[in-house]
């Protein structure tokens, strides 16, 4: 079985991927990043892990986005809610799956939801305090 691994580590915009897939078939894939909060005082960082199983997303147990509130001062992190950062929103109806894709340059998340009729995109971007709806 052939696997291939992409490492992608860009420290100047705060983004790191991990790329593995199993003859192109089994896929996994971890993104992380950061921003900054307006106050300067804090980051806001953001690890998302998503899996496709024979080229289609799955939902699974370890699967979504997981945000970290860090204080510069303290170099603390602690678990940010998504309600604490405007990312209060339901699955359209019929969502299967829902796959992440993080930002390397750019501060602007692209949920994709799954449907049986194909995939709808919502797009968040962050603006120092919390995520609005849109693009930048």
């Amino acid at each position: 079985m052939k696997r291939n691994i992409l490492l992608i580590v860009d420290t100047q915009n705060g983004y790191v991927g991990f790329e593995e897939s199993e003859m192109g078939e089994n896929r996994m894939v971890i993104e992380c990043c950061y921003w900054n909060y307006a106050d300067r005082k804090h980051k806001l960082v953001a690890v998302s892990n998503d899996y496709y199983q024979n080229g289609q997303a799955i939902a699974g147990q370890y699967t979504g986005v997981t945000f970290y509130k860090y204080d510069n001062t303290t170099r603390k992190m602690r678990v940010a809610s998504a309600v604490d950062l405007g990312l209060e929103f339901d699955a359209p109806p019929g969502t299967f799956a829902t796959t992440h894709s993080l930002p390397r340059r750019g501060k602007t998340i692209a949920y994709t939801f799954y449907v049986p009729a194909g995939k709808i995109e919502k797009r968040m971007t962050w603006n120092g305090n919390e995520f609005i709806a849109g693009s930048k």
